[in-house]
């Protein structure tokens, strides 16, 4: 994989978090199946998709999408890019 393949499959990873943490925040009750559908799910590295899919019950879900919002807020400080996370 050259260094711009790289590049392309990390932003194709963060956009399909970003399409998580979207449909999360939407509808906690959204199904695993759901989100494994979303363009690029297997972008996403393989132990996080696992602790996404282990993430079931409303309140966890309502947690999940608090981290998700609080990392879009300080990706400043964490040294990270979360793009448009931080919209959801």
């Amino acid at each position: 994989m050259t260094s711009d393949e790289g590049m392309v499959w990390a932003q194709e990873a963060r956009d399909a978090l970003e399409q998580v943490a979207y449909r999360i925040n939407e509808n906690y009750d959204v199904s695993v199946e759901e989100l494994q559908g979303l363009p690029n799910y297997e972008r996403i590295p393989a132990e996080v998709r696992r602790t996404i899919e282990d993430v079931t019950s409303p309140d966890e879900r309502r947690l999940l999408g608090k981290v998700f919002k609080t990392l879009g807020e300080n990706q400043e400080y964490l040294g990270i890019n979360l793009g448009g996370i931080l919209a959801y």
